[in-house]
């Protein structure tokens, strides 16, 4: 993702191809994960809402951005443009601390602006923000601070 602030990438568990055009999706599932940072268990929640949720979750994407942190990057040996912030800072919309200053609000504006894209998704009319703990406290701050409806 590129933003004003740097460029830099996070993870994000989908259920399809984010690189690929996607007609049949209507609605997104972003669910962000807790002070845990395991997206990988959220995103497998979301599975099973729209799972459970049956014909009515029809065209309906699960997606889950992972917040790194600087210990989770080096950790796994990422590569050099996975942003990593602090244990806290991302639930806060802080700057990242490598290897650009990106905010976690900027990266939560670049993946709704990729599903902005109309090429990509000519049939989408909602994104659904879930999030629990952190999750929760960065989308509060965020749809607080932000202007979305920019995007």
């Amino acid at each position: 993702m590129k933003t004003a602030e740097g460029a830099g990438a996070i993870p994000v568990y989908a259920d399809r191809s984010v690189d690929a055009p996607a007609p049949e999706v209507r609605r997104v599932l972003v669910i962000v994960h807790g002070i845990l940072r395991n997206a990988d268990v959220y995103f497998s929640t979301g599975q099973k809402i729209v799972q459970n949720a049956g014909e009515a979750a029809a065209g309906t994407m699960v997606v889950a951005p992972q917040f790194l942190t600087q210990t989770d990057v080096r950790a796994f040996h990422l590569q050099g443009d996975m942003l990593g912030w602090s244990k806290h800072g991302w639930a806060r919309g802080d700057a990242a601390l490598g290897p650009a200053p990106v905010s976690a609000f900027s990266a939560l504006d670049a993946v709704l602006a990729h599903f902005a894209n109309r090429e990509r998704y000519p049939t989408l009319r909602e994104v659904l923000l879930i999030g629990h703990s952190g999750g929760g406290r960065i989308l509060n701050r965020y749809v607080a601070t932000s202007d979305g409806e920019a995007v």
